[in-house]
């Protein structure tokens, strides 16, 4: 059975051919205060100076300092009604 995020990863690649080093693997800890994954994720992420960031079906809380790093906004894309069915 696919996961979500696989299938996430395999539609954008069709979408987005030429693309792929614009996508970066979410880690499981994203805070880089508390993991050496989060301070490494951060500073790739920081690195794109992006205009936006495009979240898809992640289901933690993202930390203020990543959000922060859009220079215009992060956008969420979500399958449901937040917080009602959380």
């Amino acid at each position: 059975m696919e996961t979500c995020e696989n299938i996430i990863k395999t539609e954008a690649k069709k979408i987005f051919p030429n693309q792929n080093e614009n996508f970066i693997n979410t880690p499981t800890k994203l805070n880089p205060e508390k993991s050496e994954e989060g301070k490494e994720f951060h500073k790739r992420l920081t690195s794109k100076e992006p205009d936006f960031l495009v979240v898809i079906a992640y289901g933690k809380i993202i930390p203020e300092n990543i959000l922060d790093i859009a220079k215009i906004a992060p956008i969420n894309v979500h399958g449901s009604i937040l917080p009602k069915y959380r």
